[in-house]
């Protein structure tokens, strides 16, 4: 599967800025588009035309070695823009603050833990294992739990918990997927759908948690904390994330957003309270949680 990856993230140059098409849809760009420089890295979004996608996508894609060089080493200290933590959602101290997030997500699909119980279930990109920890602590086994990814200090630290390492044999395989702040990473998404859809068992499910484009995103503009150089590669709207999943054989049976963008160093309390609950509350949150069922 490194290899999948790779392949997903190549940069494919053979387009100008002009006429490049959006890699959900195949619509081509509007000449709208945001820019966003932190640290050595500076990236441009471009917005998809068509009004039935609506998604941003980087141009041009970062080549294939920057993107590999970067996850790979030492992802969790990497420094983000905002309020984008990784070495936060690395850190063993903020677990409970973590599976509490996982708990409303997994609630927001209308999936119980118990429903987890003796399926097979894959996380691409599992990072150091956190939701498999969350699903043991729970009752679900190890040996019914696989991950995959590409940062090696974090997978390292996934093996050494026991948990087990996703294989090119394990075709129609799986009972659950699930891709946390993941898509919004990958360059091709389509091609990747295709490869990774195999893995999974016909009426499985298909979870997907990434950056929702909306309200949000339009009214901030560059200071939407999901522009982040060099890793957001593509930012969907709801619309564009139900295409995109429809195309590759997918229905859509749950979904829900979260998040005002608030920030606590920003916006004290209550009404950073209100305001993420005014955005859960009428379905414009800046994260969404999405839940999709394979039919084949």
């Amino acid at each position: 599967m490194g290899k999948n990856l790779d392949k997903h993230m190549e940069l494919k140059d053979m387009y100008k800025a002009e006429i490049m098409p959006c890699p959900v849809c195949n619509s081509w760009c509007s000449e709208e588009h945001i820019s966003k420089r932190f640290e050595d890295y500076e990236s441009t979004w471009l917005k998809c035309n068509n009004k039935r996608c609506g998604a941003y996508f980087m141009f041009p894609v970062p080549a294939q070695q920057e993107l590999n060089e970067y996850y790979r080493q030492n992802y969790r200290n990497k420094k983000s823009p905002g309020t984008v933590s990784h070495a936060f959602r690395y850190n063993e101290e903020n677990k409970n603050i973590i599976f509490n997030e996982y708990n409303l997500s997994l609630s927001d699909t209308g999936i119980s833990i118990e429903m987890l119980y003796n399926k097979k279930i894959l996380d691409y990109g599992c990072a150091n294992g956190f939701f498999f920890d969350f699903l043991t602590l729970h009752g679900c086994l190890k040996e019914d739990l696989y991950g995959f990814d590409i940062a090696e200090d974090l997978l390292e630290e996934f093996v050494r918990k026991g948990y087990n390492i996703l294989s090119d044999t394990q075709m129609d395989h799986f009972d659950y997927i699930f891709l946390w702040d993941v898509l919004e990473h990958i360059s091709y998404p389509q091609m990747f759908l295709q490869d990774i859809k195999s893995y999974l068992k016909k009426g499985g499910k298909f979870i997907v948690q990434t950056p929702r484009v909306g309200i949000l995103a339009e009214m901030l503009g560059s200071e939407w904390e999901h522009f982040l150089p060099l890793e957001h590669v593509i930012l969907y709207t709801r619309e564009s994330l139900v295409k995109l999943f429809n195309d590759a054989g997918f229905v859509l049976s749950e979904a829900k957003s979260f998040g005002a963008n608030a920030s606590s160093s920003l916006i004290p309390q209550p009404y950073k309270r209100a305001f993420d609950y005014l955005a859960k509350y009428t379905d414009n949150g800046s994260t969404q949680i999405v839940c999709f069922i394979y039919e084949k």
